[in-house]
C-alpha cells in the first residue's frame, strides 16, 4: 500500500475504481502523518507551508503524476473552493478556507455489486459479507492491540 500527501481529492487519470473520502482533524492527520513513509505530491508551496504550519512537518513541492492501487490511500489538504482565474500563486488563503481528509481507493474484493451486475447471484453476496466479516475482525484485533476498545 502507497500513502501520499496531495492537495486535490480527485481521481487521478487511468484509476477508475471505488474510494472513500471522508473529513479528519488536525489530531487524526499527524497520527496519519506519523504512521509511516509518503510520498509529497503536493503542487503548491502555499499549501505545504500551511501544512508545515498545522503539523510541524516539511513537504515537498511536488508535482508528480500519481497511481492509487487498491488500498493506497492519501492526506488531502485542499481548498474548499477553487482560486479565481489569474489568482493562482497571487492567492494566500487563511485556515478556514482549507480541508483535510483522507482518501482511499477500496480493494475491488470490498466493493458491494450492483444489482445488475450480481445478477441475483446470491453466492457472490455471501461472499462479500464474508469478506467484510473477516476485514471487521482483523480492524477489531489492530485496535484491541492498541488497546483502543
Amino acid at each position: 500500500m502507497k500513502r501520499y500527501v496531495i492537495n486535490s481529492a480527485v481521481v487521478p487519470a487511468e484509476n477508475a475504481g471505488m474510494y472513500e473520502y471522508r473529513n479528519i482533524d488536525w489530531e487524526e492527520a499527524k497520527e496519519w502523518l506519523q504512521r509511516g513513509t509518503y510520498i509529497s505530491t503536493i503542487g503548491y508551496k502555499d499549501t505545504a507551508e500551511y501544512l508545515h504550519s498545522m503539523t510541524g512537518m516539511r513537504f515537498k513541492v511536488n508535482i508528480e503524476t500519481i497511481h492509487f492501487n487498491e488500498g493506497d490511500e492519501a492526506l488531502v489538504c485542499r481548498l474548499r473552493q477553487r482560486v479565481e482565474r489569474g489568482m493562482k500563486g497571487k492567492f494566500t488563503p487563511d485556515d478556514v478556507e482549507y480541508e483535510i481528509g483522507i482518501l482511499r481507493r477500496i480493494p475491488e474484493k470490498y466493493v458491494i455489486p450492483r444489482q445488475n451486475d450480481a445478477d441475483g447471484d446470491l453466492g457472490k453476496i455471501k461472499l462479500l459479507c464474508k469478506r467484510v466479516e473477516q476485514e471487521w475482525e482483523r480492524v477489531s484485533n489492530m485496535v484491541n492491540t492498541w488497546g483502543m476498545e
